[in-house]
């Protein structure tokens, strides 16, 4: 439900924490067997966005690409996700690991800079699901752009990549790939 409502205070965004959430949920699921922590991905994968709540409504609506100072405060979503996170007791492990989804083994993410000795198997999956679900934001018109087509976004996508959390990112870029390759096929077969 936390999900839901943070998405709420943007309206392009609805659904996306859901969409993360299920994503990491299953890429985990291709690495480990172990439920209790691909759970905890889910939940993190929930939560991942509740920092964009101390963000103010206007930063997110700029109908520009973000400037310097709004990207600074963009930037520490993360942040504040952990933090609201750790105060709430219950979801204080799942906020620690959703605060690292926009870090990227180059050390290019944020809020951290991580780098990818830093970043555990759970951060990586998430990081990848996040970059995934990205597939549909850019397909969606959003206030500071049009909607790209799936080109543009392909391509904006592969070289994203190349900076994000590594394994993970080229299962997943895998999987993808061969989920549209057989829905392509799908769509060329009559009934």
């Amino acid at each position: 439900m936390i999900a839901d409502v943070v998405d709420l205070k943007l309206p392009w965004m609805t659904g996306f924490s859901r969409a993360v959430a299920m994503t990491a949920a299953q890429c985990y699921a291709r690495f480990t067997s172990d439920d209790a922590a691909g759970a905890h991905v889910y939940r993190a994968g929930l939560i991942h966005g509740i920092g964009r709540a101390a963000v103010p409504k206007s930063v997110w609506n700029l109908p520009t690409p973000l400037s310097a100072s709004a990207w600074d405060k963009a930037r520490l979503a993360p942040y504040w996700t952990e933090r609201a996170g750790k105060q709430t007791g219950a979801l204080g492990e799942a906020a620690v690991l959703a605060s690292y989804a926009y870090e990227r083994q180059d050390g290019s993410g944020y809020f951290r800079g991580a780098r990818d000795p830093a970043l555990t198997l759970e951060a990586r999956v998430l990081a990848a699901s996040v970059a995934s679900v990205a597939w549909v934001a850019l397909r969606s018109k959003r206030p500071s752009r049009a909607s790209l087509t799936d080109q543009s976004a392909a391509h904006l996508l592969q070289g994203e990549r190349l900076q994000m959390a590594g394994y993970a990112a080229r299962r997943w870029v895998r999987w993808w790939r061969k989920a549209s390759h057989r829905q392509a096929r799908g769509k060329g077969r009559t009934a």
